[in-house]
């Protein structure tokens, strides 16, 4: 691929953009000093719990719109179409169930890891195994971002990969390690504004370089890339408007409402009122950085129409579109490409700094802080940063493993990895909110299950690509004339060999798009756990109000997975298994009171207690 040389103007733009990031994160570790020994860890991971609903939504919405958004959608665009944009009907599901269902509980229980519900619903197995779980997805996920912007940085200048694995991962390690979630939290709205600022500049100026608006869609529209709805029913095409919506509500629940990213930045808020109110700031926030985009993949298409630089060989891989593109058509405007790449470094740094803050924190909450009990808060806070500073290594470690990988896009890397691991974890914590008979022994089944049937689906789709997905028509019969001296390369490359594998109604499974595995995670594990907890029932005991959806506290819900017996009443039977606990992790004694007292009773006492 040609590489562009940057001028003082870009490195100028570029330097500023990682300096600032990296004085926010040292001016809030300043800031933090002045915090009392008896709130340190809860300052350093949880910002004080003192945050306001704007920051907080631009902070979700640069780790959403990572350099995986920027650079693999665009990417998307141009060779399968505007399709992919119908997942924005997902959002208009997942922000109200998540306001009504998830976040009002996870919020009154003022938790740190998220995780540790699953140990109050049912027990400590569910929990270690759901953290894991978590802690393995975050990091995958965390490897394909980081090597995002290597692949930008190799198109726009003579930057080595591996260097620009180690500078992004470094740079986000430092300001995360020494700044907390205070500094995760205010460098993700400065890189907000520079990610959605980057994207709208390069849009303005591709469609003034193509003409006018009018002309790019024309061009998109003789192309067949405004192909907004597929609405057939068949699983196995790689995008429909089915998939997108439902599939893609199901991912997005993962994320947004029971994710430890997401949810740790929510509880961050001063109040619930104010929580609630960032998850519907990001409702239109989403739609922009969505639209923005798919419309950089549409101008990008528009000008390539003609000539396809992946099929011409001046690009190796599709996500290299866009960063192509900057260097060929925005090449002399002085500053872009840095501003560009700008954009691309904090959609890693953003993504990355608030998993590395949240997979210390469900390390540090899950798996140390139980098992030693006295542990102070300068002892926490401590052991926070060096989980930061380890995780932050394994990250960098393996984006080089990623760099190898020639053939899969970021969009479906990504989607593959929160569709596998997401849907069970979606599926246990709803199992747990929406049901009073769920118990330990179900639950635990259902997590292993769904966990072991998506990841089937998953190594199977890769070791048995589906040859059906193929990208829209391309031409390079203008490569010719819209080649230039500046970037430009020798028309010899090596296109895959071998034949394409024989369909095989057989291996359908495997070929069901990747937009689908995070609900059927979740269908299977909600329905295993049900079904196993109604067949193999534990003791008698009882399940915390305060643990189940606000519906069911209220005692307006009655479908058929769930009963209530009063609408007063602070807690409902349940079947279980006797819960395990850590040590210096406190459990509810409520489970002890049915063996001492009759049903009015135990209402009464609970009603007392205020569960």
């Amino acid at each position: 691929m040609a590489q562009h040389q940057f001028t003082s103007v870009d490195y100028v733009v570029f330097s500023l953009t990682v300096l600032t990031s990296v004085a926010i994160g040292l001016f809030c570790a300043h800031s933090r000093r002045r915090q009392s020994t008896s709130t340190m860890s809860e300052e350093y991971l949880m910002a004080g719990r003192s945050m306001r609903s704007i920051p907080i939504a631009l902070s979700l919405i640069a780790s959403f719109l990572s350099a995986v958004s920027i650079l693999g959608l665009p990417a998307e665009i141009f060779y399968f179409g505007v399709q992919y944009w119908m997942v924005v009907t997902a959002t208009f599901v997942v922000i109200p169930v998540v306001v009504a269902v998830y976040l009002p509980v996870f919020y009154d229980l003022r938790l740190t890891s998220v995780y540790e519900y699953l140990q109050r619903r049912f027990s400590v197995s569910v929990r270690l195994i759901a953290s894991a779980i978590y802690i393995l997805q975050t990091v995958l996920y965390s490897a394909v971002v980081i090597y995002a912007p290597a692949i930008a940085l190799d198109a726009v200048s003579n930057f080595p990969t591996w260097a620009s694995i180690l500078t992004g991962g470094a740079v986000a390690t430092l300001y995360t390690t020494v700044g907390g979630m205070k500094a995760v939290i205010w460098t993700d709205v400065f890189q907000a504004v520079v990610m959605l600022g980057g994207l709208l500049t390069i849009i303005i100026m591709g469609t003034v370089h193509m003409g006018g608006l009018q002309v790019v869609f024309q061009k998109a529209c003789d192309g067949s890339r405004l192909n907004f709805f597929n609405w057939s029913p068949n699983p196995t095409e790689r995008l429909t408007f089915w998939a997108l919506s439902i599939g893609g509500t199901f991912t997005s629940l993962q994320r947004w409402g029971v994710g430890q990213t997401s949810v740790q930045r929510m509880l961050t808020s001063h109040s619930l009122r104010s929580a609630k109110r960032s998850l519907w700031l990001m409702l239109p926030l989403t739609l922009l950085s969505i639209t923005l985009c798919s419309l950089a993949g549409i101008v990008i298409y528009a000008v390539y129409a003609d000539c396809d630089p992946l099929e011409a060989c001046f690009i190796e891989k599709r996500d290299q579109i866009l960063p192509y593109f900057v260097v060929d058509v925005l090449r002399h405007a002085y500053g872009i490409p840095g501003l560009f790449l700008s954009a691309v470094v904090c959609g890693t740094l953003s993504t990355i700094s608030s998993n590395l803050n949240s997979v210390s924190a469900v390390t540090l909450e899950d798996f140390i802080r139980p098992r030693k009990r006295h542990m102070t808060e300068k002892a926490a806070t401590v052991t926070s940063r060096s989980l930061a500073l380890g995780y932050g290594v394994l990250v960098i470690l393996l984006s080089f493993g990623f760099a190898k990988i020639q053939t899969s896009q970021l969009i479906t890397a990504s989607q593959s990895v929160f569709g596998a691991t997401g849907g069970p974890l979606l599926g246990i914590f709803t199992l747990g909110m929406l049901s009073t008979r769920a118990n330990n022994t179900g639950a635990l089944l259902g997590l292993i299950m769904g966990l072991f049937f998506t990841s089937w689906i998953t190594i199977g789709a890769e070791i048995f690509p589906n040859p059906k997905w193929k990208p829209l028509p391309n031409s390079t019969s203008g490569c010719n004339s819209s080649m230039n001296a500046t970037v430009s390369k020798e028309l010899s490359c090596s296109k895959a060999s071998g034949s394409v594998p024989q369909y095989d109604r057989a291996r359908d499974l495997y070929g069901v798009s990747f937009m689908w595995y995070g609900f059927i995670g979740f269908l299977v594990t909600f329905v295993t756990g049900y079904v196993m907890s109604l067949w193999l029932p534990g003791r008698k005991t009882t399940v915390d109000k305060s643990l189940l959806a606000p519906c069911l506290q209220s005692g307006k819900c009655s479908l058929f997975f769930w009963k209530t017996h009063d609408k007063s009443s602070a807690v409902q039977y349940v079947e279980m298994d006797d819960q395990e606990e850590l040590p210096g992790v406190p459990m509810s004694d409520v489970s002890g009171l049915t063996d001492q007292f009759d049903d009015s009773a135990l209402l009464e006492a609970t009603s007392e207690s205020e569960l």
